[in-house]
């Protein structure tokens, strides 16, 4: 056997060896919901998500913001590091949950994975967050509220908070919704995970200003996307370079 068979042999086994430390059994490629935090169920109305991925980064919504991070697992003990990927101002007890729960996710030192089921426990053995199996939205034919956008100045803002805007894709090519103040709709097409969408026909109603530029700067980046990733409760579309332009949340 010669040198080149041989490192490819030692390279092999060294990323067996990576994944199995940082990926537990059955932990990559899973989601979860939240049924409690500190033993007390979650605040009504909010929804809190965990995505472990199979690369070892962890993604969800804390019930306030998105976050992620990185996770790390073996033989049922487990360490995540993450913060949040966005700075929603909340209510008293939806920003309290939150930051419990993001709290919580530091203190886990392992995990019970059942079917049903995953347990987090702090280093005592107490149970610190129970979660059940959530699966993945499809892009298509679920409907999708919009928590922030990107302003066209590179940075991601939340969706003005008494203001709804959403996306339906059909399977007939064609995304509609409320774009804040208008009704709209737009032909999009999809390779894999890379998506463009055309310049939306709107309705023309008059809305207050604030509402009106948050419309145009919302229809605009979609039409800059080029790139999209769903999860089990998001849908962000990003542009060619992967920087985000608008992160939905799931209508359940």
């Amino acid at each position: 056997m010669n040198r080149i068979s041989w490192l490819l042999i030692v390279l092999v086994v060294i990323l067996l060896y990576c994944t199995s430390c940082c990926i537990g059994p059955g932990l990559g490629g899973t989601s979860w919901k939240l049924t409690a935090l500190n033993n007390e169920k979650p605040v009504p109305d909010t929804s809190i998500t965990l995505s472990f991925g199979l690369d070892g980064q962890l993604s969800g919504i804390d019930g306030c913001n998105r976050f992620s991070g990185t996770y790390e697992a073996k033989d049922n003990k487990l360490t995540m590091k993450s913060s949040a990927t966005a700075t929603s101002a909340c209510t008293g007890f939806v920003m309290k949950q939150a930051t419990d729960f993001i709290g919580a996710l530091s203190s886990v030192i392992s995990y019970d994975l059942q079917s049903d089921k995953l347990t987090l426990k702090d280093v005592s053995g107490n149970e610190l967050v129970r979660l059940i199996p959530l699966k993945a939205a499809s892009l298509t034919d679920t409907k999708w509220n919009a928590i922030s956008y990107n302003n066209g100045k590179g940075m991601m803002v939340n969706v003005l908070s008494d203001v709804q805007i959403t996306a339906v894709f059909g399977r007939d090519g064609k995304v509609t919704g409320r774009s804040g103040c208008n009704s709209y709709d737009a032909k999009y097409q999809t390779d894999g995970l890379k998506i463009t969408v055309q310049p939306a026909v709107t309705t023309k109603m008059a809305c207050a200003a604030p509402v009106m530029d948050q419309e145009q700067l919302y229809l605009k980046a979609m039409e800059k996307a080029a790139k999209y990733q769903v999860g089990v409760d998001m849908l962000e579309l990003r542009d060619a370079d992967g920087k985000p332009l608008v992160s939905y949340r799931v209508v359940r």
